[in-house]
């Protein structure tokens, strides 16, 4: 007779509080396998880099433009430079945020491809790499343009939402969308390495993996994007990010929630 305890359970397929613990769990990884440890140094040096020069740039403009209102002792003058200041610091957080997922991720991709193909080693996924240089030269640069298509995607939205926040009985549910728009990306972000070593590089795929699993990718998002906004965690969080991304991917696969990705 065959012992039910020797039958393989699937693993229970992940959910919002799933991908909400998965940058958490991802430490306790990274903090048990020292062969990681390189990898994450450099991304986190070149964001640390380019943040602090965006931040850097973006104060000066601020104090460019705040010099130009008035500084009256008037309490409307006064309402209008604290307005004024709150719109600035915004401003430089938006900036700093975009920078953060567009010029250092870029920087960034190489070592973030290696400690999540590591990652993913670990974890015990296997597959064949891409026969002969052209193809993985090809695969690359068609790799490349979709992730600079997700940028503008990106961009676009935000950069509307913003506008309408301006919009008195729209900026509460601008504020929202904000933020789940930054954590949809921040998903699709991290987890785009797994997804493509299995095949999924089309910007619509990855489009239609986190749609389809959104609980999980939402609340792994949420966690990075509030992760993104606290100043120096952000940057020790973004490798943790790409392990967590490769973690929850796997997690997944196990449950059996990756079939039929195309």
């Amino acid at each position: 007779m065959i012992s039910l305890s020797a039958i393989p359970k699937r693993m229970a397929v992940p959910g919002f509080m799933s991908g909400v613990f998965s940058p958490f769990r991802a430490v306790l990884f990274i903090a048990a396998h020292p062969s990681l440890w390189p990898w994450c140094v450099a991304p986190l040096l070149i964001n640390i880099a380019v943040v602090l020069l965006v931040w850097h740039w973006t104060g000066a403009l601020a104090e460019e433009w705040l010099r130009n209102v008035p500084r009256d002792a008037g309490w409307w003058h006064a309402t209008l430079r604290y307005g004024a200041l709150i719109v600035a610091a915004l401003l430089r957080l938006v900036l700093a945020l975009a920078s953060l997922v567009i010029i250092g991720n870029v920087a960034s991709v190489p070592f973030n491809d290696f400690l999540s193909e590591r990652t993913d080693y670990l974890l015990g996924w296997r597959t064949g790499a891409p026969s002969g240089w052209r193809r993985r030269i090809a695969l690359l640069l068609y790799a490349l343009l979709q992730e600079l298509k997700r940028m503008a995607l990106y961009i676009v939205v935000m950069a509307s939402l913003f506008m309408m926040s301006f919009i008195a009985p729209l900026a509460p549910i601008t504020i929202a969308a904000q933020f789940i728009v930054s954590a949809a990306f921040f998903a699709l972000d991290y987890t785009s390495y797994s997804l493509e070593r299995r095949g999924v590089i089309a910007l619509g795929g990855k489009l239609r993996f986190a749609l389809g699993r959104w609980p999980p990718c939402l609340g792994f998002g949420a966690v990075m994007t509030v992760m993104a906004l606290v100043p120096v965690v952000n940057f020790l969080f973004i490798p943790v990010g790409v392990a967590a991304g490769t973690m929850l991917m796997r997690r997944l696969e196990e449950s059996g929630s990756l079939r039929g990705l195309r």
